[in-house]
């Protein structure tokens, strides 16, 4: 008996998942994976297969750019500036190992443009896939990232 409330219980929640993603929600790649199985069987055993594994949502890089550090030397030290999927924008440290600075947009970035240095004062202009671009500017606080309010609306999508 337990198998089949565990089975109505996954039924539920994939006919919640189909809901939200189908009202807008961005669903990560597990909840899309369980979505694109069509037998109950199958949703039942990835869904058990998931119990206690700790979840790290995976995204695709969609642009990057270089930031000098503190110089504007050619052979300065850099970082990389990159734009995901997931609509953010993340500036990595010189060495590329860790998220130094993040920004989270509307949409996703198609094309960075990046002046400034990131000790000093720098700014992105972010041309998204919703047809409008944003710029992000250092905040007041080292590795803090602010979306300013102005917004610029394209009448076709920004493209290289």
């Amino acid at each position: 008996m337990e198998m089949c409330s565990e089975s109505v219980r996954v039924e539920q929640g994939v006919e919640m998942l189909g809901r939200a993603r189908d009202s807008g929600v961005k669903l990560c790649s597990w909840s899309l994976d369980l979505l694109s199985l069509g037998d109950v069987e199958q949703q039942r055993a990835m869904v058990a297969s998931k119990v206690g594994v700790p979840h790290i949502q995976q995204t695709t890089i969609t642009c990057m750019e270089t930031m000098n550090k503190d110089s504007d030397a050619a052979d300065a030290v850099s970082s990389l500036v990159i734009g995901t999927e997931n609509n953010e924008v993340l500036i990595l440290d010189s060495s590329g190992s860790s998220v130094v600075c993040k920004a989270t947009l509307p949409s996703a970035p198609a094309i960075l443009a990046i002046t400034g240095l990131y000790a000093v004062e720098w700014r992105i202009v972010v041309g998204c896939r919703d047809g409008k671009i944003y710029t992000i500017k250092n905040g007041d606080t080292r590795g803090v990232a602010v979306v300013t309010g102005t917004v610029i609306e394209l009448e076709t999508q920004p493209n290289r």
